[in-house]
């Protein structure tokens, strides 16, 4: 003890003239100037108001009803920066984690590199168009594959997974771009052509969104849709598209009819078959004319509703049908069976026909409310679906007839 009272002493006068300062009471000569600042005088922290970055998703790519990606745009509060952000999720959406940046640009003098994602079932994803970003070990790292091509579409079947590009020229903004297809066997690390190319071609220079390229039906069946040979709307407008069932070693031709004046065409295809195309005509002011196309015999022959093509007045008094609201994008339709079509076409809630496209009506309860925001509309059997609408994801698990909704948190 005796060791330690030297310390202590030093402490307690230590406290005592700290103290003696505080009250006032130190017998030091005060400084010359001016007397101490008021409250009112003294610095105070600064407290920023500036608002968080935003996170909202935009896209997905699921596997199951349960598990899969979802792309999120983040934006700055005061920058001028956009980033796209991809993370996964197997609760249904309700939260996704791992979010890994992508790409980024400047959101008022670019546009993004790439907008769509796919996944296949063993990690490998593909974000594209019109770049390619790959990621091979489930979306924990993503790198850029330089395609050389404008890359339009990647869809995955099993082990199968195939691309479709355009060769468009830099310079020409009217030119006709021809299609090269590629396919991958292992997860997209390496890519080969068909043994027979579609003999298609994209008009790329003033082509209207919600166009579908390429639609898979199987691991070997696939569709290559191409606009008409013009490039251009006219009065009895079709779309001419390839089929193969063997893998591309060999494809047949046909055609998509509209009967309306339509520049793009969204097709889908039922687990059973069923083909369902949506042609869109020119957009106006929150609105777009549109047609219904059905086949159930892959193509071979097709039921047209043209519905009212008011766009070129000869509707006469008639008002524009349901689904002339909003704008077609290509992940837009979802097709459940030969009488059972969804349609989200932003800007307008879920629409959904039962007779196999003659009539649409809303789902209700504001179910995919596209309004400000992108729409997707999947199914991934005739019972489960998913609708994203303004950033909150939709299900259903009985065909559409109850919907629950969740704001996913990333």
């Amino acid at each position: 003890m005796r060791r330690l009272t030297p310390y202590l002493l030093l402490a307690v006068l230590m406290l005592g003239t700290g103290a003696a300062a505080g009250l006032g009471l130190s017998g030091a000569p005060s400084r010359s100037g001016p007397g101490p600042q008021s409250a009112r005088d003294l610095p105070t922290a600064t407290v920023s108001t500036q608002p968080p970055a935003r996170l909202y998703l935009q896209s997905f790519a699921f596997l199951n009803p349960n598990a899969g990606y979802g792309v999120f745009l983040k934006t700055g509060p005061r920058t001028n920066a956009c980033e796209y952000l991809i993370g996964r999720t197997d609760d249904g959406g309700a939260r996704f984690s791992s979010l890994e940046s992508v790409t980024s640009w400047s959101c008022n003098n670019a546009q993004p590199l790439a907008s769509s994602l796919a996944f296949d079932a063993h990690g490998d994803g593909f974000f594209f168009d019109p770049a390619l970003f790959v990621t091979h070990n489930g979306g924990r790292s993503w790198m850029r594959d330089h395609q050389p091509e404008t890359v339009l579409s990647v869809q995955a079947r099993g082990d199968s997974v195939w691309m479709l590009e355009a060769d468009c020229p830099r310079s020409g903004q009217t030119a006709l771009c021809p299609l090269s297809l590629l396919e991958s066997d292992d997860g997209g690390v390496s890519w080969y052509p068909p043994l027979s190319p579609p003999p298609a071609s994209a008009f790329r220079g003033t082509q209207f969104p919600g166009q579908s390229w390429l639609v898979r039906t199987g691991q070997s069946s696939a569709y290559v849709v191409s606009v008409p040979p013009d490039g251009v709307g006219h009065s009895d407008n079709t779309f001419a598209f390839w089929f193969t069932a063997n893998g591309g070693a060999t494809w047949d031709p046909g055609q998509i009819p509209c009967g309306i004046l339509a520049y793009s065409v969204a097709l889908a295809a039922a687990p059973d078959g069923t083909l369902m195309a949506i042609c869109a005509g020119g957009p106006a002011v929150g609105s777009q004319a549109k047609a219904v196309s059905r086949s159930e015999d892959g193509g071979a022959n097709w039921v047209v509703y043209p519905g009212c093509n008011w766009q070129d007045q000869n509707c006469g008094n008639s008002p524009p049908t349901a689904i002339d609201s909003g704008y077609l994008g290509t992940t837009s339709v979802g097709v459940v069976s030969a009488t059972t079509t969804f349609l989200q076409s932003g800007n307008v809630f879920l629409l959904v026909t039962h007779d196999g496209g003659a009539d649409w009506q809303p789902v209700g309860a504001n179910v995919g409310d596209g309004d400000s925001g992108p729409s997707q509309v999947s199914f991934f059997n005739p019972s489960d679906g998913l609708v994203l609408g303004n950033g909150t994801l939709w299900k259903t698990s009985d065909g559409g007839i109850d919907w629950s909704s969740v704001v996913p948190e990333p």
